[in-house]
């Protein structure tokens, strides 16, 4: 697994709607596609300004710092030029078998549920006490079950809103069946294509480790 996280992204948020923006989230879609088809990774899990991507075959030898630092690098270059200014993105190798995939993943869409509270609980506290250091500091703590409550008062159900933003993004390959006409006659074929999954499934749920079973091929050994 090779994991790419924005770096000093509290600025470059500045420039998009918050707590979250469909815009951002698409532009790391994009960057993600990019590095997918340059370096054919397996699949891509996204949430926030973190981007995990999952090799079922070696890259660059396993040369760590060659795979840290081309995969950080393209992954930066990218996002800069959607948005217009230069950003940057570090990398990091975790060595995950086969029989841990799902742990991984499921600990990393928990991590986006949790993310997911308290960016609404932060903007919602800001909206109250207009300082964000304060904000902070009365969140400080918080349990989920009090985010919850906090966020209810204020007429969000955290559970209601969208998807993406709750369970993040799958990004993976699929095979494509396509038509065409050639010679006169219907050609049926198949395609490797790209599929985004904007709502994807609670990953250590038997619905979640036979999607993750698909994607990956993968039988058995925890998935």
């Amino acid at each position: 697994m090779v994991r790419v996280d924005g770096r000093n992204f509290s600025k470059i948020l500045s420039d998009f709607e918050k707590p979250y923006d469909e815009k951002f989230a698409r532009i790391m879609v994009n960057s993600a596609v990019a590095i997918m088809k340059e370096f054919n990774a397996t699949l891509c899990y996204i949430f926030s300004d973190e981007a995990n991507f999952y090799f079922q075959h070696e890259i660059f030898s396993r040369r760590v710092e060659k795979i840290n630092s081309v995969i950080a690098s393209m992954f930066s270059s990218s996002f800069s030029l959607a948005i217009g200014k230069p950003v940057s993105f570090d990398s990091r190798i975790i060595h995950v078998p086969e029989n841990l995939l799902v742990e991984y993943l499921s600990g990393r869409q928990k991590e986006c549920w949790r993310n997911h509270l308290n960016a609404y609980a932060f903007y919602k506290m800001l909206e109250k006490v207009k300082n964000r250091n304060e904000a902070q500091r009365r969140l400080t703590g918080m349990k989920s079950a009090l985010l919850h409550d906090f966020l209810f008062e204020r007429g969000i159900n955290p559970a209601r809103t969208p998807a993406w933003q709750r369970r993040g993004i799958l990004i993976h390959w699929v095979q494509e069946e396509r038509r065409k006409i050639h010679q006169g006659k219907e050609v049926v074929f198949t395609r490797r294509v790209l599929k985004q999954n904007w709502e994807p499934p609670l990953f250590w749920t038997e619905e979640g480790k036979n999607y993750l079973s698909t994607v990956t091929g993968v039988v058995g050994n925890g998935l």
